[in-house]
């Protein structure tokens, strides 16, 4: 009897200790409850919980018998994947084991799925559908399942999996984010709005949707609202959180980072305004839409780029400096191969510098000139064509631990090349690249533009002011979209101009809005559109105007940039510009169309079918009167036909036009005096388009003041087709 009673001891001696050390009952109590393979079961789970994995598995075996097996089988499978000595892949054997007992035990499938997640082993996504078909109303299968396709090419399954998590977990918060992520990353911003509407109107107190919704209005042309949105997810925030987004240090000279540190309260404010106003190349949001962008590059750096490393890793820090790269590839992953020319031309110029002849073979090389301590080390490549002249970056997890940095390897042994090798390292050509331009912003990431045309005017402004600026837009009533209100189809656009000064500051900015019927039938053929106007009020002088046009709808919008300027028509005879117009006739109708007596509606595109009239419209300042308070003037129109453009496309892309080669001498003139009793005349004449050629052409209005002897000429190009 006492060998036998030896072997027991041995076996339960480590349950006693465990026991003695953490019950409160009797040694002879905890014996007598280890009687049950369940109770053999749950201390295997205790152990577990201590890092004990030898003791674990041992009391999972003495557990592995009748109703038990299953959890006990399940248990050792556990031990084996959680112990960093053991071989993991031994705990599938325990897994399938638990399941060959028990057919419907989720946890043992769960189990399989989590570890080859955790493996980054391909065979994830057979077992988690392995799972979801054994148990098809099990939403967190679906939820890891969707999280495993992130870093996968098929977007679209994981749209259809984050719905199926939210029609049986209505309302979770892990569904609207993931969904409203995956849309994100497609660029469909309207539909990620959407999938976050009733999850901020359920869970309103979750902070988490902020941002994405806010990123959403940013890349949708609403940049005031984002800025809104991250501010109120700021609030939410711990100091040490809400601090990154605040720092400015990587995305400023270090001059201006001295400025804005050396500054407080409402001095603070008004140079952080200004900061980004500077650096928002759309000018149309104020610096909105570049404050905006900075906080969605924080946001997307602490949520991607900082699961390891706090704030972020080397990742992080390039991201919020150049934005999403225009191609990123890494080593464990398929990749979109091959690069646009654009990329592949920064690639081909980088290995040329460094050793001469680049190899393209794999879908992500590595320059020879360095070696990395472990050749199992990730690496990602990306690539910005616009930042220093094309930048190519190569970022490694040297020890797969998630710290991801420039490469820290050597040179390899040809000494003639270590220095040009160490010159064209990307710690380097980083560092020298944030010298020059330490941030940069073009759009948000994966906007599709929205093309339209426009055209400026200056008149002299109301009361004999100074001046006046009119934009024309031009609504393409083919590329806007419209949705059903009140029963009827309706499409809804916001229009933005902003002037700025010499010194990068808005000195003006307007924005209106129009809702109008969806065009239907022969209306929204292409190249028709619907007219609108802002009109602002300026003093003389160099400008840069921007425009901007936004389909609330679609989400689309576009951003166009030209210098302007803006005459004085206060002292002297002087010429508005020649407005282009679609028609114009007398009228007493109100309205932004009004022109004096007349109604005149804006032809931004300039574009005229032979089968129609032109219509130009102009102003005429400063006219001196004679002795008898009559004033005489001569007016001469001149047509050049066939003038080419020699630069650009004319329409949408207007504000390419640099200059007019003419294409020969051949003109039309006509000339005619008149007289009036004012001293401001608004004049309006028409061409029948039908008399002149196809392709541009340039009108010229020359006015002389035959009391004064003084003359002004103005010109306008348009398009006959």
């Amino acid at each position: 009897m006492k060998p036998n009673l030896f072997i027991v001891l041995a076996v339960l001696l480590p349950v006693f200790r465990f026991f003695c050390e953490n019950v409160t009952a009797s040694p002879a109590d905890s014996l007598e409850a280890l009687r049950g393979a369940r109770d053999w079961v749950g201390l295997g789970h205790a152990y577990l919980e201590r890092g004990n994995f030898e003791d674990a598995r041992k009391a999972f075996r003495q557990g592995a018998r009748g109703d038990s097996a299953a959890a006990a089988y399940n248990g050792m499978g556990l031990a084996y994947g959680r112990d960093p000595k053991a071989v993991k892949r031994k705990a599938f054997e325990y897994f399938r084991r638990a399941l060959g007992v028990d057919e419907g035990y989720l946890e043992a499938r769960m189990n399989i799925a989590r570890l080859h997640i955790q493996l980054g082993d391909l065979n994830a996504e057979h077992a988690l559908k392995d799972v979801i078909e054994a148990h098809p109303t099990y939403a967190p299968a679906y939820l890891m399942l969707a999280d495993w396709f992130r870093d996968s090419l098929f977007p679209e399954k994981r749209i259809a999996l984050y719905n199926r998590y939210l029609e049986i977990m209505p309302g979770d918060i892990r569904g609207y984010q993931g969904l409203a992520m995956t849309y994100i990353e497609l660029h469909n911003y309207p539909e990620a709005l959407k999938a976050l509407e009733p999850a901020v109107t359920d869970t309103s107190s979750d902070s988490r949707l902020l941002p994405l919704a806010a990123q959403a209005w940013a890349a949708l042309g609403v940049p005031e609202r984002a800025v809104a949105l991250f501010q109120e997810y700021f609030h939410a925030l711990p100091d040490s959180e809400r601090a990154l987004y605040e720092d400015l240090s990587l995305v400023t000279f270090p001059q201006e980072l001295e400025n804005y540190e050396a500054r407080s309260g409402r001095e603070r404010e008004e140079w952080l305004r200004s900061f980004w106003k500077k650096r928002d190349m759309a000018l149309v949001s104020a610096g909105k839409a570049r404050e905006a962008e900075h906080y969605r590059r924080v946001w997307h750096a602490r949520t991607f780029f900082g699961e390891k490393v706090f704030p972020w890793d080397r990742r992080g820090e390039v991201y919020i400096r150049y934005g999403e790269p225009e191609y990123r590839a890494r080593s464990d992953r398929v990749n979109a191969y091959p690069p646009s020319l654009a990329v592949q031309r920064v690639r081909d110029v980088h290995g040329q510098r460094i050793y001469g002849v680049y190899d393209t073979k794999s879908d992500l090389e590595r320059p020879k000139g360095w070696t990395l301590k472990d050749g199992s080390a990730m690496t990602e490549e990306w690539v910005y064509t616009k930042v220093a002249g094309g930048l190519q970056l190569l970022i490694t997890d040297e020890m797969r631990n998630g710290h991801w940095d420039f490469p820290s390897g050597v040179p390899g042994n040809d000494i003639s090349l270590t220095s040009r090798i160490m010159s064209l390292h990307p710690a380097v050509v980083y560092r020298k690249a944030t010298q020059t331009l330490p941030d940069f912003y073009d759009v948000p990431p994966g906007m599709e533009p929205l093309e339209f045309y426009y055209d400026t005017a200056s008149f002299r402004g109301p009361d004999g002011g100074a001046a006046a600026v009119e934009v024309y837009f031009g609504i393409p009533l083919d590329l806007v979209e419209s949705e059903e209100t009140a029963g009827s189809e309706h499409s809804n656009v916001r229009m933005v101009a902003a002037l700025t000064d010499a010194r990068g500051e808005v000195y003006r900015r307007r924005q209106t809005g129009l809702v109008f019927p969806a065009p239907r039938g022969e209306q929204a053929e292409r190249g028709t559109f619907a007219p609108e106007l802002i009109r602002i009020e300026v003093a003389p002088g160099h400008y840069r105007l921007a425009v901007q046009l936004a389909d609330r709808i679609s989400g689309k919008w576009g951003v166009y940039l030209q210098d302007l300027n803006v005459p004085d028509f206060v002292d002297s005879l002087a010429i508005s510009d020649l407005q282009m117009c679609w028609d114009i006739r007398e009228s007493t109708r109100e309205g932004k169309f009004r022109k004096k007596n007349l109604w005149a509606v804006p032809m931004p595109s300039r574009s005229y079918r032979q089968d129609t009239n032109i219509h130009i419209y102009y102003e005429l300042y400063n006219l001196q009167t004679d002795a008898f308070g009559r004033t005489r003037y001569r007016v001469s129109y001149s047509i050049q036909r066939d003038a080419r453009l020699g630069k650009g496309v004319f329409g949408a892309l207007s504000s390419l036009v640099r200059r007019i080669i003419s294409a020969g001498n051949e003109e039309v003139v006509v000339s005619y005096d008149r007289t009036g009793a004012d001293a401001t005349e608004a004049v309006y004449f028409e061409l029948d388009a039908g008399n002149l050629k196809l392709g541009f052409s340039r009108v010229r209005v020359s006015v002389t003041d035959l009391n004064s002897l003084q003359s002004a000429t103005r010109t306008a190009i348009f398009h006959i087709e």
